[in-house]
């Protein structure tokens, strides 16, 4: 029996990832409390952490990996079994069809992101190129539309609640769904600070909409109309920024024109609201210093979700509310989560590539349509699809015609049901973990957290499930390579550099997050080495603010560049906003 302690770690139920500390005892981890010394959360806790025992210690956690049987039961083998198998059907595949007909499924979740290094890695080796995700499920939309706006798909944008004194909250309930940093606070105070407003637009009387000065209940599925009224009424009323418009933006008299034509009495009672609160909240925030708009799936995934994105973000510029104090901003990133594919399309259904990523809707006619280059192995690591994506029928079919559907997860869920092989993962407090899911501003936190348990017995940490399976694929030196690149790293990080640099140039072929993990992640502190990876985006992230200073003028929206090299914290504190384009189709 060992004697219990508190260890720091961090929440992994929403994407705000706030830091806390656990008890843990025996091996168990018992009690959860929030991190007063946490710079992020500063101790904040929501009654979600609270459950967080109850998931570390889940009673259908697997502990072993499984195999399919014909008549769809499955047999318990060893992990050296199921890498051999596993890893010859996928050398079948490769040669018959190419990688290209590989997709990866997922890839990390909340608070989960250590091992999509390695998973996505690995099969890029193998010549992937197709991922679906939560994230294109929810948020792609959003994405095409930043693209067009701001030049780069990777600009995303954040909002800086702690100094407006106007938050329009649209499609989102960040009281209970959290969304920002320590919500429930800057909530409060907003409802206690007479100079500061707050607007909620939700069909529902949310627990944030209690608080709001003003609730505008719009039918479901009508927020395109919404906006487009409220738009058309700051526009006719002439009570837009004029000069933000003219020095940052670019193509705005055709929009002018386009919004002039929206007949505002029959757009908002199609919306179910009344020209008096709409023209209350056009009031609202034509007289606000500095107005923070606040958005999420209720607008992003529904009815006219692209539409409504591209609305909203209208509004934050025509009212001239970005890149300001207190207004909505780019952020900062050590790596950005998604990528920048602007006119790439998937061959099987002719669908947009969107950050790098396919939407979960088209993954049936991916995998079931005739077409030459289809989708013939799916490997789902920490996603469950057969549960979350739409059309449940068509997504089983299809998980049951792949050649080989394997999945990386803690627990027998509805796709692991249906896959060839499941392999056990441990959970996200067994393990070294960070969260992409920084997107913070003025002030952008990253956190790398060592695991508070000790693993499952028969588990395994994903960077040693790809390890494993790229030895037996071919893609990992050996260790007459790795390690004197290993005495490297604990000499000099610019000797590693120098030396890794040319191990990959010699190793085409290897999956250099591993080449990482089995070199420079061995000298980092605490068990840390699952992080390795974050060496290589830490490097680009200083490059790329190095050269975004250098970069002075450059203007969003005015071509091509890496987001990344323009739009870091300090850049746009001193250069408060960029050109934006406007698209004008509604």
């Amino acid at each position: 029996m060992t004697a219990g302690k508190w260890l720091k770690t961090a929440c992994n139920l929403c994407y705000i990832n706030c830091g806390i500390e656990v008890w843990v005892n025996d091996g168990r981890l018992e009690k959860v409390r929030g991190d007063r010394s946490s710079p992020k959360s500063q101790g904040y806790l929501c009654n979600k952490a609270t459950r967080i025992p109850y998931y570390a210690h889940h009673r259908d956690r697997l502990t072993t990996p499984l195999r399919r049987r014909a008549d769809g039961g499955f047999d318990e083998i060893e992990w050296d079994v199921a890498i051999a198998e596993i890893a010859e059907r996928l050398r079948d595949i490769v040669d018959a069809h190419g990688g290209k007909s590989i997709a990866l499924y997922g890839g990390g979740g909340q608070g989960n992101h250590a091992g999509g290094a390695y998973a996505s890695g690995l099969l890029r080796a193998l010549g992937s190129r197709s991922v679906f995700n939560a994230l294109s499920q929810e948020k792609t939309g959003d994405f095409w539309v930043n693209g067009h706006m701001f030049g780069s798909q990777t600009c995303h944008t954040a909002e800086d609640v702690h100094h407006c004194d106007l938050l329009l909250v649209i499609g989102a309930n960040p009281w209970i769904a959290h969304g920002f940093p320590n919500a429930r606070d800057h909530l409060n105070q907003i409802r206690k600070d007479p100079a500061r407003k707050l607007i909620v637009v939700d069909p529902r009387r949310t627990e944030t909409a209690e608080m709001a000065d003003l609730h505008l209940a719009v039918r479901p599925g009508t927020d395109a109309f919404f906006l487009g009224a409220l738009l058309a009424t700051l526009v006719r009323s002439d009570r837009i920024d004029h000069a933000f418009i003219q020095e940052h933006t670019i193509g705005f008299a055709e929009v002018r024109q386009v919004l002039l034509n929206i007949p505002i009495e029959e757009w908002a009672a199609t919306a179910d609201i009344s020209i008096a609160d709409l023209e209350r909240c056009a009031a609202m925030i034509i007289a606000a210093r500095a107005m923070v708009v606040r958005v999420e799936l209720g607008i992003q995934q529904g009815v006219n979700s692209t539409l409504n994105s591209y609305l909203e973000k209208l509004l934050i510029m025509l009212s001239g509310n970005f890149g300001r104090e207190g207004t909505n901003q780019l952020h900062s990133w050590l790596q950005p989560l998604w990528g920048n594919s602007p006119n790439q399309t998937f061959a099987p259904t002719g669908d947009a590539i969107i950050g790098g990523l396919l939407p979960p809707n088209i993954f049936p006619e991916a995998v079931l349509k005739d077409h030459p280059d289809r989708l013939r192995c799916a490997w789902i690591d920490s996603s469950n699809p057969a549960n979350t994506a739409a059309n449940t029928e068509a997504v089983e079919r299809a998980l049951r015609s792949l050649d080989l559907c394997v999945v990386v997860d803690v627990a027998m869920t509805e796709t692991a049901q249906l896959a060839h092989y499941v392999l056990p993962a441990s959970s996200q407090f067994e393990k070294t973990e960070f969260t992409l899911f920084n997107f913070e501003f003025p002030t952008n936190y990253f956190h790398v957290r060592a695991g508070v348990l000790p693993p499952l017995a028969g588990t395994l940490q994903e960077p040693e499930i790809y390890t494993r399976l790229a030895i037996a694929l071919g893609l990992l030196p050996g260790d007459n390579v790795l390690a004197p690149l290993r005495e490297a790293a604990r000499r000099s990080r610019a000797e590693f550099a120098i030396a890794f640099r040319a191990v990959i140039a010699e190793n085409p072929g290897a999956v250099a997050a591993l080449v990482l993990y089995h070199t420079l992640g061995q000298t980092l502190p605490d068990g840390t080495a699952a992080a390795a990876p974050l060496w290589g985006a830490a490097l680009a992230c200083a490059e790329a603010i190095a050269a975004s200073g250098a970069a002075g003028d450059r203007r969003i929206g005015r071509g091509g560049g890496s987001p990344a090299r323009r739009s870091p914290v300090r850049h746009y504190r001193s250069h408060p906003a960029r050109h934006c384009r406007y698209p004008a189709r509604l």
